[in-house]
């Protein structure tokens, strides 16, 4: 059972516990510890090591429990397409003719440095960081932005009705601006692969096993999701371990005509390559500035079957992360800095 603690969010206190590092190293005996190294980030807590590294373009999360458990994610692509069916879902089917699919690996990122949470006992209770697109080697895709901004808590915490477990799940909120749509009436899909461990089994978010040894390549199908649930999984288990690639059901959106965020549907489909690995589309209606959030993580059989009766889960607005975003992209808020 993760042990849980009220935060409270006012502004002072943020400039208080705020750390701000280009490559720093924490003790991971004091709560999480954080190391970057030429792109590469290596994320430490008691249960697990979870790397995330932007070397050849794709950002890949990397995912590593004590005992050897494994699994990887790579942001493969971003897919315009129609959604010819009306299931809000993509289908290799509906890409455009003409639209070139934009691979990440033509994208060249810029590493932000670390935001560190340290309570009154020196112990760092969540890491922040972000990778920038510095520069895109596609003619099509010049102008477009991204961030992808990490963040990993000590404790369990609620973001936007989204809740991170403590110490084990590192959410990475995607922001895209400036995505030069080629259409006016089409929809977008971000690509993410997933590598399971060797031998292990693959589950949608209902449990219902996915025959990863199947090549189901260009033939996508639509994931149903759980009903009056916020955040939406595909399982990875091997021996007592279930890893996850952990998505929400809804994306924070803003368009030309519309001066404030509001909340749009996303919806999943998947596929297989026959050869263990898995491909989910996740998509979204039209928009000019896109945040959304999936995460990665991990539980054990135990942990899943205990009841969490009694546990308390930090609640932090989404406007908190959107300052963290802010600060740690213009590298202001400088509490201290820790040096090598």
């Amino acid at each position: 059972m993760n042990k849980t603690r009220f935060i409270s969010i006012g502004f002072g206190l943020l400039l208080a516990v705020l750390v701000l590092s280009s490559s720093a190293i924490a003790d991971s005996n004091k709560g999480i510890g954080y190391q970057e190294n030429s792109g590469l980030v290596t994320i430490t807590t008691g249960n697990a090591t979870i790397i995330v590294q932007t070397r050849s373009g794709e950002p890949m999360f990397q995912y590593f429990t004590n005992d050897g458990f494994n699994y990887t994610i790579i942001f493969k692509q971003l897919i315009e397409y129609y959604d010819l069916n009306n299931d809000g879902a993509f289908q290799y089917n509906e890409t455009i003719p003409g639209v070139p699919i934009f691979t990440l690996m033509s994208v060249k990122w810029t590493f932000s440095g670390f935001i560190a949470d340290v309570d009154e006992n020196n112990v760092v209770t969540a890491v922040h960081f972000n990778f920038t697109s510095s520069t895109v080697m596609n003619k099509f895709y010049d102008s477009l932005d991204m961030v992808i901004a990490a963040h990993i808590f000590l404790y369990d915490t609620t973001i936007d009705s989204y809740t991170i477990e403590g110490g084990t799940e590192l959410k990475f909120d995607i922001i895209i601006n400036s995505y030069p749509w080629m259409k006016t009436d089409s929809n977008l899909a971000l690509r993410f692969d997933i590598t399971p461990a060797k031998g292990a089994k693959v589950s949608d978010c209902h449990g219902k096993p996915i025959d990863t040894n199947t090549n189901t390549t260009n033939m996508e199908k639509r994931v149903e999701h759980k009903e009056n649930q916020v955040k939406q999984r595909i399982n990875i288990q091997a021996g007592n371990h279930e890893g996850y690639f952990a998505y929400a059901n809804q994306s924070r959106i803003r368009t030309t005509t519309q001066n404030q965020y509001h909340n749009a549907p996303v919806n999943a489909s998947i596929s297989t390559d026959g050869k263990g690995d898995l491909s989910t589309f996740l998509s979204f209606s039209h928009f000019d500035q896109l945040i959304y959030d999936p995460s990665i993580g991990s539980t054990t059989i135990e942990e899943t079957s205990t009841s969490s009766e009694g546990n308390t889960t930090t609640t932090v607005p989404i406007a908190f992360i959107a300052v963290l975003i802010s600060t740690v992209s213009i590298g202001a808020l400088i509490r201290k800095r820790i040096n090598n």
